[in-house]
């Protein structure tokens, strides 16, 4: 059996429909933007598989990286990837983070925002310590047309998920925090848990409201 949800279209989904095709315009780099202090990284890359590859790319205000020995990723501020991501190990996450992607997003491992080494039981999340939140503009591919995330079976995700097209779920695959797309999909024996009101929202959510810079009064000039 498999159970789909119409109608979840709203804000959130337009607001992330926006914002993607602002970033797209950032070309064939993948590219950290700063929230603090308008500093970014960029990363040449023909192909994102960001969550397989032990890579560090940070600043002093914003960082995705992946440390294959410990098997975590740690992530913090507002993140855009000219491309598709996967993840294919299951593994924990630390920080709070919102990750746009120009591609699709395909799970065939967990990911979980429970304290690294905990086993990952539902109830011990914590979203506002740990909150990894997750927006895919593109549909198939590495996914089942129509699909802008696809969870497969027997996967696990702690955080937000929002798709332009399909958000799907594969047998007996879990899930505990938002989700927000043209259709939700759920195979069998699929768990979408309950969890605790969200408080700090990540930067770069979207819902959350823009924040812009402040410039100060102009200086040391005459004429």
């Amino acid at each position: 059996m498999r159970l789909r949800l119409r109608g979840e279209r709203g804000m959130a989904l337009v607001m992330a429909i926006g914002i993607m095709a602002v970033l797209s315009i950032a070309g064939t780099t993948a590219v950290m933007y700063s929230t603090s202090s308008a500093q970014q990284a960029t990363q040449s890359r023909s192909r994102s598989d960001a969550f397989s590859l032990a890579w560090d790319d940070s600043t002093t205000s914003g960082e995705i990286s992946w440390n294959a020995t410990a098997k975590t990723l740690t992530v913090k501020g507002t993140i855009f990837i000219d491309g598709s991501a996967k993840v294919s190990q299951t593994a924990n996450y630390n920080g709070q983070a919102t990750l746009y992607l120009s591609g699709t997003m395909y799970f065939n491992g967990s990911r979980c925002g429970v304290p690294t080494g905990s086993s990952y039981i539902f109830s011990n999340w914590d979203p506002n310590a740990e909150m990894l939140t997750i927006i895919a503009n593109g549909t198939g591919g590495q996914v089942n047309t129509g699909d802008s995330i696809l969870l497969v079976n027997n996967q696990y995700f702690q955080g937000g998920l929002f798709g332009t097209g399909n958000v799907e779920y594969g047998q007996n695959a879990n899930s505990d925090g938002p989700i927000m797309g043209s259709q939700s999909i759920l195979a069998n024996n699929v768990l979408t848990n309950s969890f605790p009101n969200i408080t700090p929202v990540p930067v770069g959510m979207p819902g959350n409201p823009n924040v812009y810079a402040q410039p100060n009064p102009p200086q040391f000039f005459s004429g």
